[in-house]
């Protein structure tokens, strides 16, 4: 059976295509517990190349930029060769684009923790930032800027698509 490591994995159910597949939840705050408390920066207890995918969704805005590297490094340790990263995030590309048409506090979509605007994708979801710290967004990326990084570290055949406000990147350990 194919293992897919879930990092910053909160309370959301993994997606679909990893039906199947046995999922190992990683996140940094244990209230919402997960299989491992932990850091996407640094997992000791992640054996190297011991599993098939890293699935990180809208977790990796959470860290400063120059953090992005080190966890996209972490991410690269962990997959077997041949293994498939995917990431979700906000697109800032096209979040600006809403700025720029003064769209900054209108909600752009509904999403299952409630409305989403163009200040919760820069920034972090309003109603969870006030209370948790780890919700705070301190970088962001466009599509280009995300595959540059994963591209950077060492990632294969990345390729990032998306709808008008989210975007998901996938890449290759070879």
């Amino acid at each position: 059976m194919k293992t897919v490591l879930n990092v910053g994995s909160g309370g959301v159910p993994i997606h679909q295509q990893y039906a199947g597949w046995k999922e190992i939840r990683l996140d940094i705050d244990p209230c919402v517990k997960p299989d491992i408390v932990g850091d996407i920066r640094d997992m000791p207890v992640v054996l190297t190349e011991s599993v098939d995918s890293v699935y990180s969704n809208h977790n990796l805005e959470h860290l400063f930029d120059f953090e992005v590297p080190k966890a996209l490094s972490e991410f690269y340790r962990v997959l077997k060769p041949g293994g498939l990263l995917c990431i979700g995030a906000p697109n800032l590309q096209t979040v600006a684009a809403e700025v720029a048409k003064g769209n900054l506090e209108d909600t752009l979509y509904e999403s299952p923790a409630g409305p989403i605007a163009a200040i919760d994708c820069i920034f972090g979801l309003r109603k969870f930032t006030k209370d948790n710290p780890h919700q705070v967004h301190k970088t962001g990326f466009t599509p280009g800027t995300l595959m540059g990084k994963m591209q950077a570290a060492g990632f294969a055949n990345v390729t990032c698509d998306g709808d008008d406000t989210n975007m998901w990147a996938t890449g290759v350990k070879e």
